[in-house]
């Protein structure tokens, strides 16, 4: 499953990326520790998951996303891919 997000300044800022509610049966638990491939990277950093807000589930990803989010501007749509409910890949 692969949905999109726009670049906002606090994902960027902050390394997180927000999900969309209907995504939120796809993750796993609150609070996990989660995979996160950036691009083509055959390997992936370590993240948590966030799903206290039933809302939102989010995505953090800490200072690596932070740098990679570094070669993209505010207002770029990027995508997700949920490879299962605690992997991930963010690709342009």
């Amino acid at each position: 499953m692969t949905t999109t997000f726009t670049l906002r300044p606090a994902y960027k800022g902050q390394g997180i990326i927000n999900l969309k509610k209907e995504h939120l049966e796809a993750v796993g638990e609150h609070m996990s520790e989660i995979q996160i491939y950036l691009g083509d990277a055959e390997e992936p950093i370590t993240g948590k998951l966030y799903t206290k807000n039933p809302h939102v589930p989010r995505l953090s990803g800490g200072r690596e996303l932070v740098r990679w989010f570094q070669n993209f501007q505010f207002g770029q749509v990027l995508k997700v891919t949920i490879i299962n409910p605690s992997t991930f890949r963010v690709h342009p």
